[in-house]
C-alpha cells in the first residue's frame, strides 16, 4: 500500500516489507535520491562534501591572500628601489654638474674627486663614466704642477679611466683617447720614464682617425721636443689646424713647442734659427688670420732674445732676409709684437729701433725708414750702450750706410 502525504511529499513504502526512507533532490542534477546518498546514483555527484575538501578551500583563500598580500610587498619593494635610484640619479646628476664647474675653473683635481664620489654612489652611470674619461683628456691638455706635484702622480691616477674609455668608446672619440694616452706618456718620458712608448700612440690614433687633431698635435709637439724634422713637425700643425677642430688648442701647442725648441733646445745653431723663422711665420698667419689667440709674455719675450736681440741670428737674417717673411708682413707682425713685449731695457729698445726702420725700409716705406735709422744714429750718439746687436751697429757702420743710402733716394 503506497500512501502520499501531502506535507513535503515525503514518501512512505510498505511494499514487500521495504522500510520507508525520505528522498531529497541531488544537488547537481536535482534528481530525487535517498537523503542519506553520499553519491547521486545519476550524475555521481558528492552529497556530502568532505571536511578536507572545506579545509582545502580555506587553504586556497588563504594562499591567495598571501599571493595577493607577496604582490602588494613587492610592489611597495619596487617602488622603494625605484625612489631610491631616482635619489641616486639626482645626486650623481649633481656631482657631475659640480664637477664640470670645477673643470671650467681650472681646479681638475677637485673635478676628479666629485666624479669619483658620483660614480661610488652609481658605478653603472653612463654618463659620469663618459664625463670622467672627458675630464681626464682635459686635463691631461691643461696640466700644471706645482710644489710637489709631479705629472706622474696625476697621470697614474687618470690613465686607468682612459684606458677603460678606449675600450669601449666609438672610433672617433677612441683617437681622442689614445692621443691623450700617448700624451700621458709623454709627461711620464720628462721625468724620467723614458721607456713608455709616445708617438706610437699618436700613430695608433691616425690609423683610427688620420685627421684626429689631437694625434696631429701632440705628435707635432713631440717632434719638436725631440728636435725632430722640422718639416714633419709642421705638417703635422697644419693637419690639426685644417681640421678646424679645437683650433685655439692647436695653436697654444705650436706656440709652445716652437718656443720650447728655440729657447730650451740646445742642439745645432741653425736648427734653432729655423725654428724661430717659423715661429714668425706662425704669429704671423695668427695676425693675418685675426685669430682670437694671444702669445705669452714669455714666449713673445724669450722670441725677442732669440731673434731680433741675438747676434747670430741678425747675421744670419741680414744675409737672406726673405727666409723668413715678406717685408710688409715681417713689419706688420713685428709691430704687433713689439707693443706685447713689455718691460724691455734700453738695448732692447734701441734694438727695436733699428727693426723697426730696417723693415719699414724694406717694405718699401723709406722716408719713415729714413727718419727712424737719424733718430736710432742720434741717440747712439750720446750712448755708450753697444750690447747685443747694438755693438755690431757700431762695429760695422751699419746705420751711416743706410741714412747715406736712403739720403740719396729722398
Amino acid at each position: 500500500m503506497l500512501v502520499i502525504e501531502n506535507s513535503g511529499y515525503k514518501m512512505r513504502a510498505e511494499n514487500r516489507g521495504e522500510h520507508s526512507e525520505e528522498t531529497v533532490q541531488c544537488l547537481a542534477c536535482r534528481e530525487p535520491i535517498q537523503s542519506k546518498a553520499s553519491l547521486c546514483p545519476h550524475c555521481r555527484t558528492a552529497q556530502h562534501p568532505s571536511k578536507w575538501i572545506f579545509v582545502g578551500n580555506i587553504l586556497k583563500w588563504a594562499g591567495g591572500g598571501t599571493v595577493i598580500l607577496s604582490l602588494l610587498v613587492t610592489v611597495v619593494q619596487v617602488n622603494s628601489l625605484f625612489k631610491s635610484w631616482q635619489e641616486r640619479q639626482k645626486n650623481v646628476e649633481e656631482w657631475v654638474k659640480g664637477a664640470n664647474f670645477q673643470a671650467d675653473s681650472g681646479d681638475f683635481s677637485g673635478a676628479w674627486t666629485l666624479y669619483e664620489q658620483a660614480l661610488t654612489l652609481e658605478p653603472g652611470a653612463q654618463y659620469a663614466r663618459s664625463g670622467q674619461v672627458q675630464l681626464a683628456m682635459s686635463w691631461l691638455r691643461h696640466i700644471r704642477v706645482q710644489n710637489e706635484e709631479t705629472f706622474t702622480g696625476i697621470v697614474v691616477k687618470i690613465l686607468p679611466v682612459l684606458y677603460r674609455g678606449a675600450a669601449s668608446s666609438k672610433a672617433g672619440e677612441t683617437a681622442d683617447i689614445i692621443s691623450h694616452i700617448g700624451w700621458a706618456n709623454f709627461l711620464r718620458h720628462r721625468e724620467g720614464h723614458t721607456s713608455l712608448k709616445v708617438e706610437e700612440h699618436f700613430a695608433k690614433a691616425l690609423e683610427i682617425d688620420p685627421s684626429n687633431v689631437y694625434a696631429h698635435t701632440m705628435w707635432g709637439f713631440w717632434i719638436l721636443w725631440e728636435s725632430g724634422p722640422l718639416d714633419s713637425a709642421k705638417q703635422h700643425f697644419s693637419i690639426a689646424l685644417e681640421s678646424g677642430r679645437d683650433r685655439a688648442y692647436v695653436r697654444e701647442y705650436q706656440l709652445t713647442a716652437l718656443h720650447n725648441s728655440i729657447y730650451h733646445n740646445l742642439g745645432e745653431t741653425t736648427y734653432r734659427h729655423q725654428v724661430a723663422d717659423e715661429l714668425i711665420h706662425t704669429l704671423n698667419d695668427i695676425r693675418k688670420n685675426q685669430e682670437p689667440v694671444s702669445p705669452s709674455v714669455r714666449i713673445i719675450g724669450d722670441l725677442f732674445s732669440r731673434t731680433y736681440y741675438s747676434i747670430p741670428w741678425f747675421e744670419r737674417w741680414l744675409q737672406n732676409p726673405a727666409a723668413t717673411l715678406p717685408a710688409e708682413d715681417h713689419l706688420a707682425t713685428f709691430l704687433l709684437l713689439k707693443n706685447l713685449n713689455a718691460a724691455r731695457m734700453k738695448y732692447q729698445q734701441l734694438s727695436d729701433q733699428f727693426w723697426e726702420a730696417y723693415l719699414r725700409e724694406r717694405s718699401g716705406d723709406t722716408q719713415n725708414a729714413l727718419k727712424g735709422y737719424r733718430a736710432l744714429q742720434s741717440e747712439l750718439e750720446t750712448s755708450v750702450i753697444s750690447q747685443s746687436i747694438i755693438g755690431v751697429l757700431r762695429e760695422k757702420n751699419i746705420l751711416n750706410e743706410a741714412i747715406t743710402r736712403l739720403s740719396s733716394q729722398n
